[in-house]
């Protein structure tokens, strides 16, 4: 009787646990930026992917790239970025570029504090230059740009 009962509730639990588990790639009709496996976009942002800035326009609510000249973009890693490490080290390898973006007068050290994802694709990531808290923000591509968010 034990084996009969094994042999019907086993399928069902497998077929039952078949629906828990996703494929890697992107959520039913979204899409992937860059090819990332883990940079998922969302369906109604499939028009803003064209740039880092447009993208991050669409998926994070209420901001956007800051209005800066001659651009928000402050560096290209060129390094896929993945998580709050990766967002870090895009920082830190291009410090001078940010740092002197958001203090130009910057007379003693930059430091990069911490780094906090978004979503799957955006993180921000905090600097210190002397008690002055900065914030540049890492796309999944490298790209690291000033950012603003309000109403």
């Amino acid at each position: 009787m034990e084996k009969k009962a094994l042999l019907v509730v086993a399928p069902l639990l497998a077929l039952a646990l078949a629906g828990c588990v996703q494929p890697p790639g992107p959520p039913e009709g979204g899409l992937l930026w860059h090819g990332f496996e883990w940079a998922a976009v969302p369906s109604q942002c499939e028009a803003s992917m064209s740039d880092a800035c447009s993208l991050y326009g669409c998926m994070v609510e209420s901001c956007w790239c800051a209005e800066t000249a001659p651009s928000a973009i402050v560096a290209e890693w060129n390094h896929p970025v993945s998580d709050e490490n990766a967002a870090m080290a895009a920082v830190n390898e291009n410090l001078d570029a940010v740092s002197g973006r958001l203090w130009p007068d910057a007379s003693s050290e930059v430091v990069v504090k911490r780094a906090v994802k978004l979503n799957a694709i955006f993180f921000n990531v905090f600097l210190d230059y002397g008690g002055d808290e900065g914030v540049v923000t890492v796309a999944a591509d490298g790209t690291i740009f000033l950012s603003q968010c309000g109403v």
